[in-house]
């Protein structure tokens, strides 16, 4: 298992003149991933928005990306073959279940 970040083509272009972000976030793919999970054996990937992450003073634009990186992240799972998954990590004082800005 490991950890990793992820971003949306949203969340890169919202966040990416701000803050500017690596290449390999912005260059992130899941095909890549799983290329990379297959090739070390790793059977799941347990991801989360990149650095730095989701707020930068307006609560709609962070609704917006929260909500495109949060159904992002399901159809990650969806993707996922059964012996390669890739499951959404819940942030910090979530409880335990994936939170969801709405």
């Amino acid at each position: 298992m490991f950890h990793h970040h992820y971003a949306t083509t949203e969340y890169i272009a919202e966040v990416h003149p701000k803050s500017p972000l690596s290449t390999a976030i912005r260059t992130w793919n899941l095909e890549k991933t799983l290329a990379e999970m297959e090739k070390t054996g790793t059977a799941t990937a347990i991801p989360s928005i990149s650095s730095p992450g989701l707020w930068f003073g307006d609560p709609a634009v962070t609704r917006k990306i929260a909500r495109n990186g949060n159904d992002y992240a399901g159809r990650i799972v969806n993707a996922s073959a059964p012996s390669q998954q890739c499951r959404p990590r819940p942030p910090a004082g979530c409880g335990g279940s994936l939170c969801m800005f709405h």
